[in-house]
């Protein structure tokens, strides 16, 4: 691998590699086309979804100096384009509100504003985490927001829009960033494993996506730790000593057995996992997430919008779905709905997490003797 790291190397160049924000791609796209651009847009939502590359993005479609009338794509290669996608341009300043509270950050950038840009088309400013900023600093913010000067354009990106002042969401046109689906961000994980020689072995992408909770930078740091633990040779093992996580292939037996109402076979199989220094709260967060998988089986069967599920998976999750009951899921999802709670303030953490499988394994048997009678 080269020496960049690989969320910066492979940061999206164009709207149309952003992953998962379809809704935001296609509004974007339209604008680009029409030339029709906002003087103030907020980002909000999921982080590591990709509010960063977009706030970059439309920084280069509104001072690229080859893009053509009436598309939405940039040229990737003239001085705009290069120096905003590394972080350089002069005129596209990125301001961390997590590290400049302070109103001064924000009078300076008031002033500057005024100015007209040294080298590019437009002046366009980047507030990333701008929920941080102090009142004083939101107040000189939205003076110019009121009314900038035509070169301006504004980008705010933040994680909790709710704590931003209800006259700065009027005056910026917002756009919501979901999390990234499991199944996207292992595509993409994969694509970047074959160009950068990684050999992956199959179920560890996703693995990593399922982690990752919908945050594509997360996986890509992932994926390259994880490479340069195994020396670009990964496999289930190394994900599983790396991470501290069970196996998949693990996690379904558990699912198994609870399902077979095999108490002793399952508490053999999490002592190993915890010998093996997996975390209680990781397998715990696995089966539930098999659960739920086998959940939306029962209900949506093979339809692959709802179950994040390879093919392999996807054979074992309908076996699964095939021994337990509608009734018994619902009753096993109730029960793990306190689980995670019990955890955090018990000082026996194993023991809760077995407790809670064994009561599946009884809720389980309580549904079998309802049939028999």
């Amino acid at each position: 691998m080269s020496g960049t790291e690989l969320y910066r190397k492979y940061r999206p160049i164009q709207l149309s590699d952003i992953v998962g924000q379809q809704v935001v791609v296609r509004s974007l796209s339209r604008q680009a086309r029409r030339n029709a651009f906002n003087h103030a847009y907020l980002l909000v939502g999921h982080y590591g979804a990709g509010k960063t590359s977009v706030a970059r993005i439309i920084a280069k479609l509104l001072t690229c100096e080859h893009r053509k009338e009436g598309t939405d794509k940039v040229c990737g290669r003239c001085e705009s384009c290069m120096s905003i996608h590394n972080g350089t341009a002069s005129d596209v300043q990125e301001i961390d509100g997590a590290s400049t509270r302070g109103i001064d950050n924000v009078k300076a950038m008031k002033q500057d504003a005024y100015y007209p840009p040294i080298s590019l088309k437009r002046k366009v400013y980047v507030i990333d985490e701008c929920h941080k900023l102090t009142s004083d600093a939101f107040d000189a913010l939205l003076k110019v927001l009121e009314e900038p000067p035509q070169h301006v354009h504004f980008i705010l990106c933040t994680t909790e829009p709710r704590k931003l002042l209800p006259t700065i969401l009027s005056r910026c046109q917002r756009w919501r960033f979901t999390a990234i689906p499991p199944k996207l961000i292992s595509e993409r994980l994969d694509r970047v494993a074959s160009k950068e020689n990684i050999k992956v072995e199959d179920g560890v992408c996703l693995s990593i996506a399922r982690q990752s909770k919908g945050s594509l930078r997360d996986a890509l740091v992932d994926l390259e730790m994880i490479s340069s633990y195994s020396d670009g040779n990964v496999t289930a093992k190394d994900f599983s000593e790396f991470f501290g996580a069970p196996d998949r292939r693990a996690v379904y037996q558990i699912v198994r057995m609870v399902a077979d109402a095999n108490p002793a076979g399952m508490l053999r199989l999490i002592n190993d996992l915890i010998l093996a220094s997996v975390d209680t709260r990781v397998i715990l967060a696995d089966v539930s997430d098999v659960m739920r998988q086998v959940f939306m089986f029962k209900y949506c069967g093979r339809d692959e919008s709802m179950v994040d599920l390879d093919a392999g998976e996807m054979e074992v999750v309908s076996d699964l779905a095939n021994r337990f009951s509608e009734a018994t899921l619902i009753k096993i999802a109730s029960s793990f709905s306190r689980v995670e709670k019990q955890i955090a303030v018990n000082i026996n953490e194993r023991w809760i997490l077995e407790a809670a499988l064994l009561n599946c394994i009884v809720i389980v048997r309580a549904e079998a003797r309802q049939k028999q009678s």
